[in-house]
């Protein structure tokens, strides 16, 4: 039978004859009259405490003051709290100098989670000086976001099962985020727009997509952290100037560290190990960065350094032990590879100019390699001998016409299937993966002598969820989906027009499920006495792999639509 916390340390506050103070307040002892936390946050003041006895707690608490949130018992287990509204934040902190910690905080899915992006456990929204310390969160789109927010420690915290983000970092700086555990979330820690943040010690393993990602981030340091079992370890796009040092990255599906249009940053003492594709990868000008002593063995590829990326200093490092190269420049100049150690690597360093002839500039001397031996050739050679043989040593023509038709055809219906599986509108799987019927003006009503309120309604099914150029999240089907459904207008109905000349009259946010109708309408108003086309546009929020320089995390793409006209001029 469990203790209340509470009640062993009210009786050790009355035996020690010490008044409970005023400015502390308890929640969850029957003899304080607290069995809310929020009632306790509205009843203190700044610098109060409120200690939360064991229990389970169902409530969205507003901090707006300058308090210290404290579960009385050490085991997080025991303090629980989930969101009454699950649409919301389940803390939202507004104040400076808010403490919370020890807390089990789980979250629960809301009829439109796939929209919910900015649902978290905690929020932390303007503020400045607070600490967030040894909570467990899960169940909720984000564990934690850090919105505008500076001088903030996150430390100690597990975040698990969490539907995008375990941390979430916009427009914030000076922060600290220390021996956090990330974990099984779609996205470990993502920084965007971000400077002057440190990030040490923390654990962001396992997540499906990144561990750790810097989007448009200047000048975070990254130590001492732990990106293994994602499909990639960290990833830097459009961002500057930052640190990053002994850090491990491995067993990363992908990348262990990957630069897309990221410059100016400093690499130094990093492992790499064991890594899908390459240990290090930088991509699409990510120019002036320093690589100083990092240690990338066992990856598919040491290093690599693809599409115009220049004057990256690449010294003392060791790229060894790789399956494919220790360090592979493509289309890329100027960079100096000074003193690096590639043994043990099909190719220590491996040049292609793609027709550029741009990588002839580099600077590559006082390396030490030493390549294996590559059994490829001679096998493949000897393979090819000995069936020669066979067929010689069998004398049987009509047999060795036969064994070389059921190779045709076996490869013939291998290529077949590859393409069934990858590109299957080529076999008339349908490209678009909802299917809008039945549209059709339901109710048209004049307002006045200028304007008509029309209805416009029509059934939406979610057919196609396999399709290859429509998965859901990670590759995955699924069988609900979260869309937008935007009704378009233009006028006048005939003739071309760029999709930015037509005007929005009705968008909103649904959730369709596989192989069910959705019956769907929607009101607006129109112009008396014109001509419109008007567009059904339904979209889904793809979120991609890493973050991209242009879309972040996600973009929308069409995912099926319909056209119709109506004409007013006749009414």
């Amino acid at each position: 039978m469990k203790i209340n916390c509470c009640i062993l340390i009210f009786a050790f506050l009355v035996i020690s004859a010490v008044p409970v103070s005023s400015n502390t307040f308890i929640v969850g002892d029957s003899e304080t009259g607290y069995t809310s936390i929020q009632d306790a946050v509205n009843d203190a003041k700044d610098g109060d405490i409120i200690q939360v006895c064991n229990g389970s707690y169902s409530e969205n608490i507003f901090v707006n003051k300058s308090l210290t949130i404290r579960a009385a018992c050490e085991d997080q287990d025991d303090t629980i709290v989930r969101a009454k509204n699950i649409g919301d934040a389940t803390f939202y902190i507004n104040s400076n100098g808010v403490n919370l910690t020890g807390f089990t905080i789980k979250g629960e899915k809301s009829d439109k989670s796939g929209f919910d992006d900015e649902n978290a456990g905690i929020y932390l929204d303007n503020v400045q000086g607070c600490e967030i310390k040894n909570n467990v969160l899960s169940g909720h789109s984000n564990g934690i976001i850090l919105n505008n927010s500076s001088d903030t420690i996150i430390s100690d915290n597990v975040l698990f099962l969490n539907d995008l983000h375990g941390i979430y970092i916009i427009n914030s700086k000076n922060n600290v985020l220390l021996n956090n555990e990330v974990s099984s979330n779609k996205y470990g820690i993502y920084l965007e727009s971000s400077d002057n943040n440190r990030l040490s010690g923390n654990n962001a393993s396992h997540n499906n997509n990144y561990g750790i990602a810097l989007l448009k981030s200047a000048r975070n340091m990254l130590e001492n952290n732990l990106a293994s079992g994602n499909k990639y370890g960290i990833c830097l796009t459009s961002s500057f100037e930052n640190e990053l040092h002994d850090n491990v990255a491995s067993r990363n599906g992908l990348h262990g560290i990957y630069f897309w249009r990221s410059s100016a940053n400093n690499l130094k003492s990093n492992s790499l190990f064991f890594n899908g594709h390459s240990g290090i990868s930088l991509f699409g000008s990510s120019n002036n960065n320093s690589f100083n002593g990092n240690n990338a063995t066992s990856n598919n590829n040491g290093m690599r350094l693809e599409f115009n990326c220049g004057n990256n200093s690449i010294i003392n490092n060791t790229l060894n032990s790789n399956h494919e190269y220790g360090l592979y420049i493509i289309d890329s100049s100027n960079n100096t590879v000074l003193e690096n150690v590639l043994l043990d690597n099909q190719k220590g360093i491996e040049i292609n100019d793609i027709g550029t002839k741009r990588t002839s500039i580099n600077q590559i001397h006082d390396n030490e390699i030493d390549d294996r031996f590559n059994y490829q050739l001679p096998i493949t050679g000897i393979l090819i001998l000995f069936v020669i043989g066979i067929a010689f040593y069998l004398k049987q023509k009509s047999l060795l016409k036969k064994a070389l038709f059921a190779s045709s055809i076996s490869i013939i219906l291998f290529v077949v299937i590859l393409l069934i599986i990858y590109y299957p509108t080529l076999f008339n799987w349908p490209g678009s993966n909802v299917y809008i019927e039945d549209l059709e003006w339901t109710n048209v009503t004049k307002i006045n002598d200028t304007t008509y309120r029309t209805t416009l309604s029509m059934n939406i099914t979610y057919l196609y969820k396999d399709a290859y150029s429509n998965r859901f999240r990670n590759d995955e089907s699924t069988d609900e989906i979260p869309v937008i459904v935007q009704v378009k207008t233009d006028y006048p109905m005939y003739g071309y027009h760029p999709e930015e000349d037509y005007t929005l009259s009705s968008e909103e946010k649904i959730n369709l499920q596989h192989l069910q109708s959705y019956p769907y309408e929607c009101t607006f108003d129109l112009d008396s006495g014109k001509d419109y086309f008007v567009v059904v546009i339904v979209q889904w929020k793809r979120y991609l792999d890493s973050p991209h320089p242009y879309y972040g995390e996600w973009n929308f793409e069409d995912f099926g639509g319909l056209s119709t006209d109506i004409n007013l001029s006749t009414l």
